[in-house]
């Protein structure tokens, strides 16, 4: 049977039950004789196990056998789960991903996937795992080499009892069916033209007055509603797909760099749009690293300054409204203000007055960094500056917030779904522009309160002094008095701004589309859409203008 067709299911599968068995072993890390934990490890390298013997890949499914076995001893109390235990399975996890990965990409008669099986490294993975199951591996030995106590078995019909119900949560659970992530993207995209036809059909049947067309463009108005709820909705899985893979990555940072960390992480039931979770790896996973190596000082210097030995760093993940925010905060140093700006001036930057906006400014530059020395995990000046880059590609915004002594914070405003936004449409000059609603907050009429201070238009509105920004001068047309024109009143990252247009427009639901922008205007813009009329309108990157 040619299997070759099925490489892709099998490494998605593979996958997620990597994904379900680094989160199990989380749980062992801190509980040790958590039998529901250990069976949902065990089930999850077992179907590994099975479906790789399926394709034909010996090498994962050899791999994945002794990754099982030693889950068994441990639960028949031939073998001992502490930390060297669970660092063990993590470590035949990561082995594991990576042979799929060869597998699937070069295929076994390649020879990639088999010549890694024969490695040094990953044969003495497999002696280290075959050692652990009779409980060699992970005991503490005497300098007579004999042996952390036998370990205790975990009580047998309890862990019996879950290691035989998965066939039962299988008949009782609702059925399921796998896409591709591909045809996913392809039914948005098809739905989001059909959301820019019904926009279309609507503006023209807007002119005539029949009622029994009105009546069917209504209720082909609601269908398509509804069938952008429902394709949206599939996209969507569980936060923990993400967030799961990340205490690792704290655990080896702090490790590396002798320091002692608590790592804590919130909302992980929260559903988050696939693609917004592909996007986000790489990015937090540097400010995660970030946040050890700059943030949290060493033990020592803690207790110095009366903390805990222990740094705290937590990743919060949460929606509100339209958004998703993702926030990590440490507890660490803080920024030091006058380090950075001697840094700064010395590679020729222009320093204001050092305010959390200004030093992401400058720690977002390409080639910065803060770092004393080049370390594995920083030092390069590369980091802040993609994290910046990536998340306003996404159409978010990025915020820094920083107190010397205290921690930092880094939160990342992101949209719920990178397909299809709400925007308030405005007009300047003879072209439109989409402000995604995410950043609105009101729109007002520019009149009286309209102000120059210090040489910069602002607003007074309600006794708060709001900055201004023309439209027409960051498009490059001709200026205009303020009078008889409208302000739209943005909020980016807890700060007010107002957004000087010609006139507006109204509300659309937009479907984002990638495009090139000309040299000089790409920091204002984050994609483009289709307007009902059929004419394109540039989406304003808000964040980049306030």
């Amino acid at each position: 049977m040619d299997t070759s067709r099925y490489a892709a299911l099998f490494l998605s599968e593979a996958r997620d039950s990597l994904a379900a068995a680094r989160a199990a072993l989380e749980r062992l890390r801190s509980d040790h004789e958590n039998a529901a934990a250990l069976a949902a490890a065990f089930r999850a390298i077992h179907t590994i196990k099975g479906m790789a013997g399926m394709m034909g890949y010996g090498a994962v499914a050899a791999l994945a056998h002794e990754v099982e076995a030693l889950l068994a001893a441990t639960r028949d109390g031939r073998a001992a789960l502490e930390p060297a235990g669970v660092a063990l399975l993590e470590e035949g996890c990561d082995w594991l991903e990576g042979l799929c990965e060869r597998a699937v990409a070069d295929g076994l008669s390649s020879g990639a996937a088999e010549g890694a099986a024969h490695s040094g490294a990953l044969d003495a993975l497999l002696r280290r795992l075959k050692d652990a199951q009779v409980g060699q591996g992970t005991a503490e030995k005497s300098e007579g080499g004999s042996s952390e106590r036998s370990p205790a078995p975990l009580a047998r019909e309890r862990a019996d009892d879950l290691w035989s119900s998965e066939s039962e949560r299988v008949r009782t659970s609702g059925r399921y069916i796998r896409i591709e992530l591909r045809r996913l993207d392809a039914l948005m995209d098809l739905t989001g033209e059909l959301v820019v036809a019904r926009g279309r059909l609507a503006h023209r049947l807007s002119r005539l007055a029949d009622r029994e067309v009105a009546d069917a463009a209504a209720a082909v108005d609601r269908i398509v509603s509804e069938l952008q709820d429902a394709v949206m909705a599939s996209r969507l899985v569980p936060a923990w797909e993400l967030l799961d893979r990340f205490p690792r990555v704290v655990r080896e940072a702090a490790r590396s760099l002798g320091k002692e960390v608590e790592f804590h992480i919130e909302g992980r039931d929260i559903e988050l749009d696939r693609s917004l979770l592909d996007q986000m790896v790489d990015p937090l996973v540097h400010l995660l690293r970030n946040a050890v190596d700059h943030g949290i000082e060493l033990p020592e210097q803690r207790l110095a300054h009366g903390k805990p030995a222990a740094g705290r760093i937590v990743l919060h993940a949460a929606r509100e409204e339209s958004s998703v925010v993702i926030r990590i905060t440490d507890d660490g140093r803080g920024i030091d203000r006058r380090a950075l700006r001697a840094k700064a001036e010395a590679a020729g930057f222009t320093v204001g007055d050092l305010g959390d906006d200004e030093i992401l400014r400058i720690i977002a530059r390409p080639g910065f960094s803060t770092a004393a020395r080049v370390t594995q995990l920083s030092g390069r000046g590369v980091g802040m500056d993609v994290v910046v880059a990536r998340v306003r590609a996404l159409g978010g915004s990025v915020e820094l917030r920083t107190r010397e002594g205290e921690g930092t914070t880094v939160t990342l405003r992101l949209p719920a779904t990178l397909a299809i936004v709400s925007a308030l449409m405005v007009r300047v000059g003879e072209e439109s522009y989409a402000v995604p609603l995410t950043y609105v907050r009101e729109s007002v009429a520019a009149g009286t309160g309209v102000h120059k201070l210090r040489g910069r238009r602002v607003l007074l509105l309600r006794e708060e002094v709001v900055p201004l920004v023309d439209l027409r001068d960051v498009v490059g047309l001709a200026p205009r008095d303020v009078e008889g024109r409208q302000i739209v009143i943005v909020e980016v990252a807890g700060r007010r701004g107002g957004l000087v247009v010609d006139r507006l427009l109204g509300q659309e639901e937009i479907v984002i589309k990638s495009f090139d922008a000309v040299r000089g205007v790409a920091p204002h813009f984050s994609g483009a859409t289709i307007l009902p009329s059929g004419r394109p309108a540039l989406i304003l990157e808000v964040s980049s203008l306030f």
